[in-house]
């Protein structure tokens, strides 16, 4: 993982979308703007739901895990992930969540408010059910099909190179130190793909991107044709490993809305995550006469293909508040998420697919890489023009001390970057994250100190080593991450 200082511009997919997808000014304030020049982070003040980060990161340690296991075998790859590793991987991402709930101090917040703590440790179970249940889904369904078909080769590789480059020696050539020793002022392009893939049949590379979705939309499905800029990621692992990746999957994992029950119309009533891994019907044991005995929806599909409607005695409960005698012959070690899923995958298998969504493959196109490399540089030079054009305006003898809250910085500012009004990407209830400081709530000409946003956590290694160098080291976990609240199409 390359962690050497620099000082290059440095730019990564998260923050080109966030710029061309949904707004510029959302870029400025969470990207750029702030004494250190890296963005402000809303201050989360809710308990994270579950993204990307919560998925993925267990089943990329699992990934690792077999990548290991493999090499130590001298090629011999296992065909499946052991049960204890992806206990061990599954419990180290509760464990991750729970820290950052803790983090955010919300339960102490609201040690006063019975109802309102009862809620937050029904979202914490509910949610911290989901991580395990869909890891568990994912490592027992899809990942021993791709195991079949590649060798996995790489896990989450943080990759750095140069595009853009201005000294001579070319893009995607050299390291970024390399560059800069040359006076180069090009664009250090930041990725971490998550997977690398080389398929056995014939030795060709596949990336597979790990992506969380609340709902997998056709639209949803056909837009990865089209989003090349995730492409971008996987040139840095060409050149790193001197391979020719020739294409990429999108495997998305399906975690439901988070929406209220249907037929519920009370605007007070809570929401609850729709996946069937948080809740299900159960019909509770009869000691002596009757085990108690699951259905994961009202209507399920059996392994005879024949469906079947969940009769009047079962109720729909949530998996952590059934008793403890609703799990019949589950083994000690067995966590109650593990053996719901295994249950469901042994009786209604058709309900672990609704959790699971694989696009692709989807080629690589070289000439609408070229394409994606020079729309990305030309989109990196106009902010490096914005940015010295507002700088340059702060430096003038007449406009000392005019930062961040005064008016005229932001008359400036605004006629500098544009805003797109996209306010409520995913609908109302779930605006951007940015909304207070653009419409001046309370406390948004001084976000920091007012407590309402933190500087922005980074993502990547080096641009983590470039903040810290210039004196800025934000505290991981206590600030708001966009997707957080996303119950659209993807995250």
């Amino acid at each position: 993982m390359t962690t050497t200082q620099t000082f290059m511009w440095l730019t990564s997919r998260s923050a080109h979308e966030r710029g061309t997808q949904f707004c510029p000014f959302a870029r400025f304030i969470e990207y750029h703007a702030g004494k250190y020049g890296y963005g402000f982070q809303r201050r989360a003040l809710s308990l994270p739901l579950v993204t990307g980060t919560y998925v993925d990161k267990p089943i990329s340690a699992v990934c690792q895990w077999l990548i290991d296991a493999t090499d130590a075998a001298g090629g011999k790859q296992p065909t499946h992930a052991p049960d204890e590793v992806i206990r061990w991987a599954a419990n180290l991402a509760v464990e991750k969540y729970r820290a950052v709930v803790e983090k955010r101090g919300l339960l102490t917040v609201a040690t006063e408010d019975e109802t309102g703590r009862a809620r937050l440790l029904t979202m914490i179970n509910e949610q911290t059910t989901l991580i395990e249940g869909l890891v568990w889904v994912f490592c027992l369904t899809r990942l021993p099909g791709i195991l079949a078909e590649y060798r996995l080769r790489s896990v989450q590789t943080e990759e750095s190179f140069v595009i853009g480059c201005t000294c001579g020696l070319g893009d995607l050539i050299g390291e970024i130190t390399d560059h800069e020793s040359r006076g180069c002022t090009g664009i250090g392009e930041q990725s971490r793909p998550d997977l690398l893939g080389q398929r056995w049949e014939n030795g060709s590379w596949t990336y597979l991107e790990l992506k969380t979705a609340s709902n997998a939309k056709r639209a949803w499905n056909q837009s990865w044709e089209r989003k090349v800029q995730f492409l971008l990621g996987i040139l840095g692992a060409e050149r790193r490993l001197g391979v020719e990746i020739s294409d990429a999957r999108v495997e998305g994992i399906v975690k439901g809305a988070r929406k209220r029950d249907y037929g519920v119309t009370d605007p007070a009533a809570p929401k609850r995550q729709q996946n069937w891994i948080c809740y299900a019907y159960l019909r509770a044991s009869n000691p002596g006469v009757s085990l108690a005995d699951w259905r994961p929806s009202y209507e399920v599909i059996d392994t005879d293909g024949i469906k079947h409607r969940t009769p009047r005695d079962y109720t729909k409960v949530a998996l952590w508040d059934a008793p403890d005698d609703s799990f019949p012959g589950k083994p000690a070690e067995m966590s109650r998420v593990e053996w719901w899923v295994r249950y469901t995958a042994q009786n209604y298998p058709t309900m672990l697919a609704k959790c699971l969504n694989s696009i692709g493959p989807i080629p690589k196109q070289r000439y609408m890489l070229d394409k994606a490399i020079r729309s990305s540089i030309a989109e990196e030079q106009l902010w490096q023009d914005r940015l010295w054009r507002i700088y340059e305006w702060t430096q003038l003898p007449e406009n000392a001390g005019k930062g961040w809250g005064h008016p005229e910085y932001h008359a400036v500012v605004e006629s500098i970057v544009p805003r797109s009004w996209n306010c409520d990407p995913f609908g109302p209830d779930h605006p951007c994250s940015s909304q207070p400081l653009c419409f001046q709530h309370e406390g948004w000409d001084t976000p920091i100190e007012s407590g309402l946003y933190v500087y922005r956590s980074p993502h990547h290694a080096l641009e983590a080593a470039q903040m810290k160098a210039r004196g800025c080291e934000p505290e991981p976990g206590v600030g708001y991450e966009q997707d957080e609240d996303d119950d659209g199409d993807w995250t």
